[in-house]
């Protein structure tokens, strides 16, 4: 028994669950912190394209009630359904041409929603809840008195033409009736009662018709909600992407640790840059073939076309090439085992910052910086455009690549400074090539 508890990797196993369990809250409780305030910080566009008083009254009472800093309005339904497709936008609402005139008539004005379900978890849940929301803020703006006076102003001009065409038809006839024999003063006279006649009466008129209108709406406008990108109805097809990169990255991690022991092995006896040239071809395979593994794992349980597989395998490559040098160069630089304490906290940061759960605006500063540089956001969003469709594939991309670039940098340049020493030592001593 003694001679067990003098082996130092007894205490080790000890404080593993310890540690690793400590990483986990420290990496991911913080970066809830900020919820639910900080959802505010997803934005919506209104697009009016009636333009008219009483759409113009609605888009600013919505402004006004909306759980949402950033509210803009627009006329373009396409550049605000192309925003929403990118994720600049979370939601976009529709005030098409008519509905002034639908509301005037007595009918149920259309008013619809859009929406991208190629997103996280909470920003899906948010929009399905602001559009609830919305929609009973809209039905009770339309039978307010402040809608009310924007329709009678609406209405205004119209009644004004109809009740002054009026009172000059019954000034001609009164005229006839005088015989032409009406002096000036009476001519003034008369002109004046017909004015007052006719702005009493337009008064009267605006005010009724207003009144009515707003009461057949019944507060019941007809309210469609229109999905783009959208995908299955369970949550398997929502929080597929992040297990996915996850579980991927994970390996990699991993792999990339020990690959690191390996490497200060067989320096000694293959030479370190045939080593390191060994590591990175064995890291390349394992992003080629790991892909094929995970993607037709997660094919047993959603449906997807063969197409959307070589798609997927493609995004999985370029993001798994980028998990591997970060992971790889952490591990060179840190001396392999010792780098896990800085591995592990990042890759469960990374859990928050890739937004498969929390969207981006709604992170606090530090997980909103990973989610730009590290690679799970990209890779997981890769993952949402692949299998159900959305934009900023090239952005993402792009992130991915430099992230491969540093990495490779960052190695090359530990292993031709760092890794000098003749004898192995250390770590070295773990892994014989000899």
């Amino acid at each position: 028994m003694k001679k067990w508890f003098k082996q130092p990797l007894a205490y080790l196993v000890m404080l593993l669950p310890a540690v690793i369990g400590a990483f986990f809250v420290l990496g991911g409780v913080p970066g809830f912190s900020k919820l639910p305030t900080s959802t505010d910080q997803l934005r919506i566009t209104i697009v009016d394209q009636d333009q008219t008083t009483v759409t113009k009254n609605i888009t600013q009472g919505l402004k006004d009630n909306v759980p949402f800093k950033h509210v803009a309005t627009t006329s373009n339904l396409s550049a605000a359904k192309s925003r929403l497709s990118k994720r600049t936008d979370a939601l976009t609402v529709q005030l098409p041409a008519g509905f002034t005139k639908d509301v005037q008539a007595g009918k149920n004005p259309k008013l619809n929603f859009y929406v991208s379900d190629s997103n996280g978890l909470l920003q899906n849940s948010i929009t399905r809840s602001a559009i609830n929301s919305m929609q009973d803020k809209i039905a009770a703006q339309l039978t307010t008195a402040k809608t009310t006076g924007a329709m009678a102003q609406q209405m205004a001009p119209q009644i004004a033409r109809k009740a002054g065409a009026q009172a000059q038809a019954n000034a001609k006839k009164q005229a006839a009736k005088q015989g032409g024999r009406m002096n000036p003063a009476a001519a003034k006279r008369m002109q004046q009662k017909m004015q007052k006649q006719v702005q009493q009466v337009i008064a009267k008129q605006t005010r009724a018709q207003a009144q009515a209108a707003a009461q057949k709406m019944t507060a019941n406008p007809a309210f469609h909600t229109y999905h783009l990108h959208q995908f299955g109805g369970n949550y398997q097809y929502q929080m597929g992407p992040m297990f996915l990169n996850m579980g991927f990255y994970l390996g990699l991690m991993i792999s990339s640790i020990i690959m690191s022991l390996m490497f200060m092995g067989a320096r000694f006896a293959m030479g370190r840059w045939r080593a390191f040239l060994a590591s990175q071809l064995t890291g390349l395979l394992a992003t080629v073939i790991g892909p094929l593994v995970t993607i037709g794992t997660l094919r047993c349980f959603i449906h997807f076309t063969g197409g959307v597989f070589v798609f997927l395998w493609g995004n999985e490559w370029l993001f798994g090439l980028g998990a591997f040098e970060l992971t790889f160069s952490l591990a060179l630089l840190l001396v392999g085992l010792p780098s896990f304490v800085i591995q592990l906290p990042l890759m469960v940061s990374q859990t928050i910052a890739g937004g498969a759960i929390i969207p981006r605006q709604a992170m606090n500063g530090f997980y909103q910086w990973l989610s730009y540089h590290t690679p799970m956001y990209q890779g997981v969003y890769l993952t949402y455009n692949a299998m159900y469709g959305g934009g900023n594939g090239s952005a993402y991309s792009t992130t991915l690549w430099l992230t491969i670039a540093i990495g490779l940098i960052v190695t090359t340049l530990v292993v031709a400074i760092g890794y000098r020493s003749k004898e192995p030592r250390g770590f070295a001593k773990w892994i014989n090539f000899n």
